[in-house]
């Protein structure tokens, strides 16, 4: 006589079908012999009769998704061999998945297959991340065409004493994956992330969902139930969120604060500025409207110190002018002026650092052509200087001689200014840019200029942005380039420049894995993981820093000499920071923006003169 089949509570783990799930046994999920919503399941699936009673439903039935069905055999309580796989569209003896009267359905002809006395398993998947929905046990017996039904303990007979017909339903709503932003984070002890979790459904569609966050070890780090961690002592912990047995993860590493600082390195348009592992800060290059903020009006061809004594923890250059942040917070700029873009409430030029009024508390400072930009500790945007074409994000033109907030609401994780375009990146990733946008530089698909933040499109998660003179680029977690904007001279990387302008997010070919990325007057650099530099775009002067004097690359070409590199920041030419904190820079060299002592153009890294003595 042919085994039948007899359903039977079975205390196995979960069947591996998706890397969201664990394939162990885990004490925190339910294990049933039959799991689905009404048993507590996962909500929004349901087995049907005649493998179950028929279950109260009052959601949504959903008809479009793709499902899967797989049968495994249960060895020790684990799922060895499969049996058979059952999809929309293939099957054993070509029985397929199909939709009937409001539920999924499939038909498991028992005498196809060789079955032992062992016990099966039913599970079912679906949705792009081939989410496991639930599952059933099953055994054959041998005393008839009958199996038993768990909820009602009656014994129900098999259709033709061979076929199980395998019934389900799936509704709309289920949660089919969570994505966390930032992936990775690096804390202090006692410094705080706020960690954002992106719940799908099954479709890919964005859903809201009940999410709970745990961390793997409460020694390193915490997290509370709005996804904002604490770091605690040094090591790594994952931080998970999870909703309906779905979850997804980040990183945390906590380290120890380094007592000093490394060296930063700045380009502008004709000059360069630098913070040593002091806090320091030297310029060098054009200083004849006072950029270079030493109390003269004169060119430097190498390093010369920022007057004041402050300490700086940041730093940034533009065309004719330069800002810093101290180590307490506070803004100073300094060099041109004519538009309030010093922030100090005058329109007077500055050749010594100025403090820029309005009493906020900075964390970082970009500088475009003239206007500067800064973010709060409590990520909060302000700009001041010419807002003409919307740089200012204040939903007005005009002058702004003091900070004024960036409209919108949004609270960002970094900033990046352009030529007269700024960007920012929220704490979850999302990338907001605004002003000129006559090339498509702020990425939303449009060349109308935008007074206030507007969303870049694409559907992209950044980690990193960096605003050119017509284009901008970013990174996103997995350190995967994209520019938009100006496509002249291979500046955004695409391979072939294509359209003239792009209006929103182009991968940059070669598929490289960056670390960081930055976007300067006419061409782009970034650097991978292992410290190597990469450039793009135009070679005017050897600003790409290849070792030749070809005129563009249309793909990220390798910066010439071996050295690693931990930072590299981009304007008219390029400067950067090795592992072993050297500064170097390269292409045009007028004015002694190189800081090597001569005007000479550089076509390779070339490192910068000392930094004097103090």
């Amino acid at each position: 006589m042919r085994p039948r089949l007899l359903l039977v509570p079975l205390l196995a783990s979960v069947l591996a079908c998706s890397d969201r799930l664990s394939t162990a046994p885990n004490a925190s999920l339910p294990s049933f012999a039959i799991a689905d919503a009404a048993r507590d399941y996962k909500p929004g699936f349901y087995w049907l009769p005649p493998m179950v009673k028929n279950p109260t439903v009052s959601g949504t039935f959903d008809a479009s998704l793709t499902a899967t069905v797989d049968i495994c055999e249960l060895i020790d309580d684990e799922c060895g061999p499969v049996l058979a796989t059952y999809t929309m569209t293939s099957g054993p003896g070509g029985e397929v998945l199909s939709i009937q009267d409001g539920h999924y359905h499939v038909n498991w002809h028992t005498d196809q297959f060789t079955l032992s006395t062992n016990s099966y398993r039913i599970s079912v998947r679906a949705g792009a991340n081939n989410v496991l929905l639930g599952y059933a046990d099953v055994q054959p017996a041998a005393n008839g065409s009958s199996f038993k039904n768990l909820d009602s303990n009656e014994m129900m007979g098999l259709v033709d004493g061979r076929t199980l017909p395998i019934k389900f339903r799936i509704e709309t709503n289920v949660v089919g994956d969570i994505d966390v932003a930032p992936l990775e984070a690096t804390l202090e002890p006692g410094g705080t992330q706020q960690l954002v979790a992106t719940v799908s459904d099954l479709h890919g569609n964005p859903m809201s969902a009940n999410v709970m966050w745990s961390s793997s070890d409460e020694s390193i780090a915490t997290v509370d139930q709005s996804g904002l961690v604490t770091a605690i002592a040094e090591g790594t912990a994952i931080i998970t969120a999870t909703a309906e047995l779905v979850s997804g993860s980040a990183t945390v590493i906590v380290e120890e604060p380094v007592e000093e600082g490394g060296v930063l390195a700045s380009a502008g348009d004709s000059h360069s500025c630098a913070i040593d592992e002091t806090g320091a800060a030297f310029c060098w290059g054009l200083g004849s409207l006072g950029q270079l903020g030493n109390g003269f009006l004169v060119n430097r061809f190498t390093p010369f110190p920022v007057a004041g004594g402050h300490t700086f923890t940041a730093i940034a250059t533009a065309e004719t002018h330069s800002c810093g942040i101290t180590s307490t917070g506070e803004a100073y700029c300094w060099g041109l002026n004519n538009v309030g873009q010093l922030g100090d409430g005058t329109t007077i030029n500055q050749p010594s650092p100025t403090l820029v009024g309005g009493g906020q508390s900075f964390t970082s400072i970009v500088a475009g052509a003239f206007h500067t930009c800064a973010l709060t500790t409590s990520g909060e945007a302000y700009c001041w200087g010419l807002g003409t074409n919307g740089p200012l994000g204040n939903g007005a033109g005009g002058v702004q001689t003091l900070p004024t907030r960036v409209l919108g609401g949004h609270t960002f994780a970094s900033l990046t200014a352009g030529r007269i375009h700024t960007c920012g990146l929220t704490i979850a990733g999302e990338a907001y840019c605004w002003g000129l946008n006559s090339s498509g530089q702020l990425g939303d698909g449009t060349t109308a200029n935008k007074l206030m933040p507007t969303q870049v499109i694409g559907g992209v998660t950044f980690a990193s942005i960096s605003a050119g003179d017509a284009h901008t680029c970013a990174l996103t977690s997995s350190g995967s380039a994209y520019c938009w904007g100006n496509a002249d001279q291979g500046r955004l990387g695409m391979g072939d420049p294509g359209a003239s302008i792009h209006t929103s997010p182009q991968s940059v070919a070669g598929e490289l894995t960056f670390s960081a990325i930055t976007a300067g007057e006419a061409h782009s650099c970034g650097i991978t993981a292992t410290g190597e530099a990469y450039c793009w775009g135009s070679n005017a002067g050897g600003r790409l820093g290849i070792g030749t004097t070809d005129l563009q690359s249309l793909v990220p070409a390798a910066v010439a000499g071996g050295l690693l590199f931990r930072s590299i920041d981009v304007g008219d030419h390029s400067c950067a920071v090795t592992t072993t904190n050297e500064v170097y820079c390269w292409g045009p060299g007028g004015a002694g923006r190189l800081g090597n002592g001569s005007t000479v153009n550089q076509s390779a890294p070339t490192p910068i003169a000392a930094f004097p003595e103090s």
